[in-house]
């Protein structure tokens, strides 16, 4: 997936768009994601059904890159929502404006969970390793909290901020209802976070660079499947929520 620039990206377009501002300039290309990661151990496991659990795989491996997939397909659908001319058409602005802050937060909070995968986890696997990244539902603080001592500096610096103002903007905005309700009942929050143009591009930003640094990390992993790997994967035991 490579996603070359196309010029600078416009603003929100549509009903009211002459009160609406731009969105900045953060526009980059998608990376090309390839599939694997490192360690390091921090537990937060409990309970003795989950210590019990025997099954290797997914690895940490492939639970960070399919957390680094769902960042990146956020992403791509907050970019092409709010940053192109050829958006869908929304209901009303302002629901358009949270709807795309969604994507983008849920977007951050997937390379956050990908990160602790890759980093702090890197000795789980199975169940055990999804049931502690479920553990951490949408609590993006915490997903920072955990990961700050694995993070380059510069990203802590930018990121630390971002985070402290995202966690407090609750999932629920995704609903016209909060959305509406949140606006009213806390304008100056709301104005300075989801009604900042000037925010939300840092949050962009901040992503953009999470996922190529985090980018970088697992493609050291990448590397040519044989079918010997293929037989001992087919043997290991695998957690399948799905299918139990």
């Amino acid at each position: 997936m490579d996603v070359s620039r196309q010029g600078e990206p416009p603003g929100l377009q549509g009903e009211n768009a002459v009160t609406e501002r731009r969105w900045g300039d953060a526009w980059t290309k998608a990376k090309r994601v390839l599939i694997y990661a490192p360690p390091q151990r921090d537990s937060f496991a409990t309970g003795s059904a989950l210590m019990s659990d025997n099954t290797t795989r997914p690895t940490h491996l492939e639970v960070s890159s399919h957390f680094l997939h769902d960042a990146l397909d956020f992403k791509m659908r907050y970019r092409h929502c709010a940053l192109t001319d050829e958006a869908p058409s929304f209901m009303h602005i302002k629901s358009r404006r949270c709807k795309c802050f969604i994507d983008l937060r849920m977007s951050v909070e997937a390379v956050l969970k990908s990160l602790v995968a890759y980093s702090v986890l890197a000795d789980y696997s199975g169940k055990k390793l999804v049931k502690e990244v479920e553990g951490y539902g949408h609590r993006v603080d915490r997903l920072w909290g955990h990961l700050i001592e694995h993070l380059p500096n510069e990203l802590v610096v930018t990121g630390s901020p971002l985070i402290d103002r995202l966690a407090e903007l609750p999932v629920g905005l995704r609903y016209r209802f909060d959305a509406w309700d949140f606006e009213g009942g806390r304008e100056a929050l709301y104005e300075e976070t989801v009604g900042s143009d000037v925010w939300m591009s840092g949050l962009y930003g901040f992503l953009d660079s999470m996922i190529d640094v985090h980018n970088k990390q697992l493609a050291t992993h990448s590397r040519m499947v044989t079918m010997a790997d293929i037989k001992e994967r087919l043997s290991e035991p695998e957690f399948r929520r799905y299918r139990e």
